[in-house]
C-alpha cells in the first residue's frame, strides 16, 4: 500500500463496497417500501455495486477500457434484473455469472498493462 496508485485503486474498491454493506445491511432493518423493494433486488443491486467500482477504478487506474467494459456489462444486467421478471427470478446466478466474467476478463486482458 505504499504505492500511491494501490492506494488509489484500493479506495476505488472500498467505498462502493462499504456503501453495498450498509444499504444490503439497512434493508433488513430498515421497512418501507424502497427496502422492501430492494430486498427483493439484492442480487441485482450488487451488480450496480460492482459497475460503480470498475467506474471508480477506471478514473484511477488508466487504460481504462476494460474497466468501462465491465461498468457497462454489470449495468446492463443491474437494469433487466430490476426491470424484467425473468431475469429477477435468476438474478443471483446473473450476477455471478457476470461479476465472474468481469474478474476473468480483467485478469486475461489488464493484468499485463
Amino acid at each position: 500500500m505504499r504505492v500511491k496508485q494501490m492506494q488509489h485503486i484500493f479506495l476505488a474498491w472500498c467505498v462502493p463496497i462499504a456503501l453495498g454493506l450498509a444499504v444490503s445491511g439497512g434493508v433488513f432493518y430498515v421497512h418501507n417500501d424502497f427496502t422492501a423493494n430492494l430486498l427483493g433486488h439484492l442480487g441485482a443491486f450488487w451488480l450496480g455495486v460492482m459497475a460503480l467500482g470498475y467506474f471508480l477504478n477506471g478514473l484511477v487506474d488508466p487504460p481504462s477500457g476494460w474497466y468501462w467494459f465491465n461498468v457497462a456489462s454489470n449495468s446492463i444486467g443491474c437494469y433487466l434484473c430490476f426491470t424484467l421478471t425473468p431475469f429477477e427470478i435468476g438474478q443471483y446466478w446473473i450476477a455471478a455469472v457476470i461479476s465472474g466474467w468481469s474478474m476473468v476478463n480483467l485478469w486475461l486482458f489488464r493484468s499485463d498493462a
